[in-house]
């Protein structure tokens, strides 16, 4: 038996499944590499966006209520989800909600980082647009943890 370290953490018998574990620890640093172009993508719509906030809307008087209500309701939806996954876990929310927790998830997952922008960017005592991209762009990297942990097939879904 030989152990490969970090190609396998267990023992494997040279042959076939040698090359198979390689293969799956090559495909695993490949998933990781396309993984940077997403979060390079969400960091600059979120200055994009941010941006945007500041200059465009901002001066908009009319629209800061309703923007900032409903990003609120946003972020409380968002918080309600993840004490009910706390408590119940991935397994036990699914079987809660049913088939309608997954659309529900991923309106939260796509809705919550610009609803973050407007209640950072929007409110009476903002932060400057560059710092809110920068959070912006830090807290989409948990929302892709969170879709990782409660997507269907997900090893976070086994039930031990």
């Amino acid at each position: 038996m030989v152990n490969l370290g970090i190609l396998c953490p267990v023992p494997v018998v040279l042959g076939p499944s040698v090359a198979h574990c390689a293969l799956l620890a090559g495909m695993e640093n490949f998933a990781i590499l396309l993984a940077i172009c997403p979060g390079l993508i969400a960091f600059a719509a979120g200055m994009i966006y941010c941006d945007f906030l500041a200059v465009v809307v901002s001066p908009i008087d009319r629209l800061y209520p309703f923007l900032y209500v409903a990003s609120l309701l946003v972020l409380l939806w968002l918080l309600g989800e993840v004490v009910l996954l706390l408590a119940l876990g991935p397994a036990g929310f699914w079987a809660l909600a049913g088939p309608r927790f997954f659309p529900a998830h991923l309106a939260v997952f796509f809705l919550s980082p610009p609803a973050l922008a407007n209640v950072l960017v929007l409110r009476p005592v903002y932060c400057k647009w560059y710092v809110a991209g920068v959070i912006c762009a830090l807290f989409a990297v948990f929302l892709v943890l969170l879709n990782f942990c409660v997507a269907p097939r997900s090893s976070c879904m086994a039930p031990w």
